[in-house]
Formats: C-alpha cells, structure tokens, sequence
C-alpha cells in the first residue's frame, strides 16, 4: 500500500472518529438536558435519621428530617429531635424534644431578583415551651450575580434567613438570623455543612447558636460526622457552652 493511500485511509478514519465523538457528546448533552429537565418538574424528597453523642455533657439525641421540594420551588423542611442528658444541659438530667418546620419559596422565577430572593416561614415549638411562629426572608447568596460563578467552582451553598414577624417578640425576640454554609469542594472525602443562628432580643439580651458539621460519606445510604457546637444561653432545651459530638446519619430517601 502506498504511503499517500495509507495517510488518507488515517484521515478519514480520524475524521469518522471525531464525527462519532460529536454525535456522542451531543447526544449526550442532550439527554443530560433532559433529565434535568425531568428533575426540575419532579417533587424531589430527602428523609434522614441522625444520632448524634456530645462526650462532654453526656448528650444523646436522635434526630428525623424530611426536606420537599416542589416543581414551583417551594419547600418544606421538617426536624423533630429528641434528647436526653445525664449530664450539663439546662438540668443535670433531662428528656426533651424539639420540633422545627420551616416553608419557602422565591419571589419569582422570571427574573433575577425574584429568583434570589424570597419568603421565608418558621414553626419552632419544644418540651415546656410554646410554639414560636416567624416569618421573613431569604437570600440565596450563593446563586446571586457575581457570586455565582465563584460560589460555583469552590461548590458553596450559603443562603441567609431573616425573620421579622414574630409572635410574642418580647420573649421570643424581635429578629433573627439563620445562616447556612456547606462546603463541598475542600475534598473528596468530606464535606462541611455549618449553621449559625443570631436572635436579637429587648435590652441587648442575644442568642448566639452555631454548629459545625465535618461529614464523612461511606455510601449512599451512610455518612459519619463530627460536630463542633456552641451556645451562649439555655434555650431550646439545650445548655448554653462549647460541645464536641459524633454522630451518625442513615439517608432513607433518595
């Protein structure tokens, strides 16, 4: 076979490779669009269990969470958490359940704005206390112009909640705000989620609540973490300090 044959027989198999490459990544891409396209008009659900032990105080707490979202992008976030303590806490020893249910939706989703922000709603109620209702706002800082893209390439979720309207805001406080920050690009073996809450009550009376999650997925259905938590009063059932935990996480759904 001769040398100007042989190059031209290469070409053109090089030529129908990449043709077929083409194809392939179109297609693809094409299907990639669709299922995201199928996900976006799906009721998507999370269902978790959590137990998590604090060494210092002593603290057992078991933990169910159910998150929904709709196709219109509203959500539903339910906790129900129930502890017991032989030691710390607001009694040496205690049982107590928490309960928080929190709704939101953005304003709107034809514009950039709209789709940044919007309502926000909270139900907080506990042993001994009564229910505390709140409503406000959320910012979606992560997917907002200029944060984007950088939010992105690191992978940070961060959003940020006020709630303005509160019953009874002379116990309950007049205002507070609920922060989240997940960071998921640090390593392939762990991810950071933390949560930090700031009440501003009358007379300069603060509550300051943050926890520090590092998680350890072992497969789909299994993660282990550490907790770093702080409190600066007794509230919601819990004593006021630093703790340091373990906890385990079952993921029952998807």
């Amino acid at each position: 076979m001769k040398r100007n044959q042989l190059k031209q027989i290469v070409t053109i198999t090089i030529l129908i490779t990449l043709v077929f490459l083409s194809i392939d990544s179109t297609i693809a891409e094409a299907d990639l669009k669709k299922q995201q396209q199928n996900d976006e008009g799906r009721i998507k659900a999370i269902v978790r269990i959590l137990y998590l032990n604090s060494a210092n105080n002593e603290e057992n707490a078991i933990q169910q969470m159910s998150y929904i979202t709709f196709p219109n992008k509203l959500y539903f976030l339910e906790i129900v958490e129930f502890l017991t303590s032989s030691g710390g806490g607001v009694d040496s020893n205690y049982d107590a359940m928490n309960f928080c249910f929190f709704a939101g939706r953005p304003f709107s989703d034809l514009s950039e704005v709209g789709s940044i922000f919007g309502w926000a709603g909270r139900i907080q109620s506990g042993t001994n206390q009564k229910p505390v209702f709140s409503g406000g706002l959320n910012w979606d800082i992560s997917n907002t112009k200029g944060l984007q893209q950088f939010a992105g390439e690191l992978k940070i979720r961060t959003f940020l909640q006020s709630f303005l309207l509160k019953n009874n805001p002379s116990k309950n406080g007049l205002i507070d705000f609920y922060h989240y920050l997940e960071l998921s690009g640090i390593s392939q073996l762990f991810y950071i989620r933390g949560i930090t809450t700031y009440d501003v009550f009358e007379n300069d009376k603060n509550f300051i609540c943050t926890f520090w999650d590092v998680i350890f997925p072992q497969n789909k259905r299994f993660d282990v973490f550490f907790r770093y938590s702080y409190q600066n009063m007794n509230l919601f059932n819990r004593g006021k300090g630093n703790q340091l935990s373990f906890g385990m996480r079952i993921n029952i759904l998807p």
